[in-house]
């Protein structure tokens, strides 16, 4: 992960220090409360659902300044019941994993608003060695792309060349669509009210333009950091790691989720 506490005393951050950032996980590896099988079943609960990669898991930011938990504190003030967030966002996960958390998401958190949060970049995969152990590979020629040490971690070294040498601008692309009309499928399917975030990808087939357009939020974080940018110093725009998004682009994201979500599906509607 591109945040730790070395990196913070190489260059500190003007508003996060070293010790200002705890990444508090749940039993099952996810930075929210616990998957509560009582909370599911409770009606008095709203479940919000978030799945996503670096920028849903907060890297470089307090827990309290996520935009998944600044949208799950605009629900309470319009639902006026309690929102329970379970945020799904992983470093490193891309279209691959928010695919295939999806159908577990469904039948087993039961989730009364779903969002997709689909990286920046389409060339994000994930592995499976034949011990279930998961491998994430990064796109090639991103500016944070960490480095896989063939002698601390051969087998990683191994899937990170040969993620490398498949990877490509339509395979990427491929891969991209497919998992996104999974998802698409899935949650209309199951009658889901859900909404998602995507780059501009291009379409690859005479389809892949009719997607969900009214699911779409308009702009993905990254846009946010870039409209923010204008008049703000860097501390507000950048988390601790000054690589991923901080405190003004969750503040902007959680608001025009929230926006979609209200114009919509009716936030505040009779339960």
């Amino acid at each position: 992960m591109t945040d730790s506490r070395k990196a913070s005393r190489k260059r500190p951050h003007p508003l996060f220090g070293k010790r200002s950032i705890t990444y508090a996980l749940n039993r099952a590896g996810y930075r929210c409360p616990d998957f509560d099988r009582n909370i599911v079943a409770d009606p008095s609960c709203f479940k919000l659902v978030v799945i996503g990669g670096s920028e849903t898991f907060g890297v470089g930011l307090p827990a309290d300044k996520l935009y998944v938990n600044l949208l799950a504190s605009h629900l309470e003030d319009v639902l006026g019941k309690r929102v329970i967030a379970w945020n799904l966002g992983l470093p490193l996960a891309g279209s691959g994993f928010i695919a295939r958390m999806l159908y577990p998401v469904i039948h087993m958190l039961s989730p009364d608003f779903l969002f997709l949060n689909f990286p920046e970049h389409s060339g994000y995969r994930e592995y499976f060695n034949d011990n279930d152990e998961i491998f994430f590979c990064e796109p090639q020629g991103i500016a944070h792309r960490r480095k896989v040490s063939r002698f601390w971690d051969p087998e990683a070294s191994r899937v990170d060349r040969a993620h490398l040498a498949l990877a490509s601008d339509f395979n990427n692309t491929m891969n991209y669509w497919n998992d996104y009309y999974y998802c698409e499928f899935l949650c209309e399917y199951h009658g889901i009210d859900w909404r998602y975030s995507a780059p501009d990808i291009p379409g690859v087939s005479p389809g892949a333009e009719n997607t969900a357009a009214h699911r779409r939020v308009a702009c993905d974080i990254q846009q946010f950091m870039q409209s923010s940018a204008h008049g703000e110093s860097q501390e507000y725009l950048l988390a601790r790691d000054f690589i991923h998004p901080g405190v003004l682009p969750n503040q902007a994201y959680a608001d025009a989720v929230f926006e979609a979500y209200n114009a919509r599906l009716g936030a505040g509607r009779p339960a």
